[in-house]
């Protein structure tokens, strides 16, 4: 199950970046903050607020260490 959720994290950490290079917005590429999702999703102009309930927990919880 944790290899599932982890996954997810990643295509939505993969998503964000490819958002964030398509409009021209610089991103973190390594490190703690490359793989901070709700960072990203704040910089791509998309608001925090919007997301509720386990949407909005899944972005604050998830991180690389899910992978082990």
């Amino acid at each position: 199950m944790c290899g599932a959720l982890y996954l997810v994290g990643y295509v939505i950490e993969c998503r964000l970046k490819t958002l964030l290079s398509r409009m021209g917005k610089p991103f973190p590429k390594s490190g703690k903050a490359g793989h901070d999702l709700l960072g990203l999703w704040q910089e791509a102009g998309l608001r925090g607020e919007d997301l509720k309930g386990f949407r909005r927990a899944f972005l604050d919880l998830w991180n690389t260490d899910m992978r082990y």
